[in-house]
């Protein structure tokens, strides 16, 4: 059942019906440098839903690998993928489905905006 659960949630985040519009904000040059440099590699947790409805998103982690592999989980559920970084952009295959993220890395705080997409997230390096 839980298993389920982050299945749909993961969907719906995914293929969420958003409105095509972006709260987007630029990211300046120095933050998507430090992201290209491998500041993203490592544990993240989403601590909060800046954006949309939060169908149990807060504490689901993500952790990003230096060769490019990933993986989400939420309890005993873990989803494997991959992703790769174009400039201010996270493009993710996670558990066979593509998605484009925009990113704002300041710090120990990432900001996660799912493209075309109805959440925002705010995830704190673990």
């Amino acid at each position: 059942m839980r298993t389920l659960l982050l299945v749909i949630v993961l969907g719906l985040a995914v293929l969420g019906c958003g409105n095509g519009e972006s709260a987007g904000g630029s990211t300046d040059d120095s933050s998507v440098a430090e992201v290209q440099s491998d500041g993203i590699v490592g544990v993240w947790e989403v601590t909060e839903v800046l954006r949309g409805e939060d169908i149990s998103n807060t504490g689901v982690i993500y952790e990003f690998n230096a060769n490019g592999e990933m993986h989400s989980s939420s309890g005993a559920l873990k989803i494997d993928g991959t992703y790769t970084i174009v400039g201010d952009t996270l493009k993710l295959i996670l558990g066979g489905i593509d998605m484009d993220v925009l990113i704002d890395l300041d710090g120990d705080k990432l900001t996660f905006e799912i493209v075309n997409g109805p959440q925002t997230f705010l995830l704190e390096r673990q």
